[in-house]
């Protein structure tokens, strides 16, 4: 979707720290997938938001953290199931989430045999969930209200069940970007957070969610 606009907490976050060292470059939308395997050897390039994994630690510079990334299994509050144990979420029957993303890695190395993974976007994923496709989606905390939001879909119509993770999203700079450029990002970073330029901006976004 060519038409929907750049925008969110961490493109906010972005353009501030561009702002302060006075260098503005232009923020591309992309398939994950796709943007993921660029900013592995493009120079000069940086992917956000991009969970730190310990299998992600040294493919990429990091500079953060910019936002949190808790995820969950939800379930359509009118089915009535529970997923409170990692072998009732393996036990049931499809589990939405999208290709490439951590929780996609997360379910692969833990043997889900149940796993409709989407190429495409996380709204496709979410929508498989609301529409019954599947019987649940793992996803972040944050990405739910945010699609629910855009979605027009009450929370309450979803029920949030066992947590799969608890970790930060960071912007990952490719490790042939000059380690100088990465340190002024993380510096301003820091300054932001000092300063509460980071808070007002998260709380524009999600206030009432913990800040990373």
């Amino acid at each position: 979707d060519t038409t929907r606009k750049v925008e969110g907490s961490s493109v906010d976050i972005v353009n501030e720290i561009q702002s302060r060292i006075g260098h503005v470059n232009k923020i591309n939308m992309s398939l994950w997938v796709d943007a993921y395997a660029i900013v592995q050897y493009l120079p000069n390039s940086a992917l956000f938001n991009t969970t730190r994994t310990p299998e992600r630690e040294n493919m990429f510079q990091w500079v953060g953290p910019i936002s949190t990334s808790r995820s969950y299994f939800y379930t359509l509050a009118s089915s009535g199931l529970t997923v409170q144990t990692m072998d009732q979420a393996k036990a049931l029957k499809s589990i939405a989430t999208p290709v490439g993303w951590f929780t996609y890695d997360f379910m692969v190395k833990n043997g889900f045999q149940n796993i409709v993974a989407t190429s495409r976007t996380s709204m496709d994923a979410f929508q498989q969930l609301i529409n019954g496709d599947v019987q649940a989606l793992l996803m972040t905390d944050l990405d739910v209200k945010w699609l629910a939001d855009l979605s027009k879909v009450p929370l309450s119509d979803l029920t949030q069940q066992l947590q799969a993770s608890d970790l930060k999203d960071y912007i990952a700079f490719s490790l042939n970007t000059p380690a100088t450029t990465v340190q002024q990002w993380q510096q301003h970073l820091d300054a932001m957070k000092t300063d509460k330029t980071f808070n007002t901006i998260w709380n524009k976004w999600f206030e009432g969610y913990t800040m990373p």
